[in-house]
């Protein structure tokens, strides 16, 4: 009886430890909590008799994503990529091979619903506006940039040209026949 008590306490200290590791051993979740005001606009969607391919499933994410915009999150752009390239990778290793696309588009819009891809964005930094031109209203172009324009007629057809002081290389060169470059 005795041994039969010490072999279920140490069945039990075993199975103590072993919930403790997985418990506190598991890694936390990525991204940020699920925004359920943002899964319900994703799935306030519905798919009308004009959508092909992923057209719900694209609306639906951009619906996703602007909610969570609006909430303060930014889209991890990075780690979009590195599991799309992931997921082009072992597509394109299947030996019956074919085009991926329709697989990665697909896969990109549920990504893009996936909140482990989401993170709080960055508090905004303030700008520091040059003091030379703060509060001055626009003026236009510099009178730098302006160039002189005339009404002028050229080969036949009247349009606005731009003159200069230097002369104009082509109608030198048609002028003189023999001086043309080859």
């Amino acid at each position: 009886m005795n041994s039969a008590l010490r072999f279920v306490a140490a069945l039990s200290i075993a199975c103590i430890a072993l919930c403790l590791y997985q418990g506190c051993g598991s890694k936390a979740p990525k991204g940020v909590p699920e925004v359920p005001a943002c899964r319900q606009a994703a799935t306030a969607i519905t798919e009308s008799m004009f959508d092909t391919g992923i057209d719900l499933l694209r609306r639906q994410a951009d619906a996703y994503s602007e909610c969570m915009t609006a909430h303060g999150y930014v889209l991890d752009q990075q780690l979009l990529d590195e599991q799309l390239e992931y997921v082009r990778q072992v597509e394109n290793a299947k030996w019956l091979g074919g085009d991926p696309f329709y697989i990665i588009a697909k896969r990109r819009q549920q990504l893009r619903m996936s909140p482990a891809l989401w993170r709080a964005a960055p508090p905004p930094t303030s700008r520091k506006v040059d003091d030379a031109w703060a509060g001055k209203p626009y003026a236009g172009p510099s009178p730098i940039v302006k160039s002189r324009v005339s009404p002028r007629r050229v080969g036949g057809c009247d349009g606005l040209v731009t003159t200069s002081s230097e002369p104009d290389v082509r109608s030198r060169h048609a002028a003189e026949p023999s001086q043309r470059p080859l």
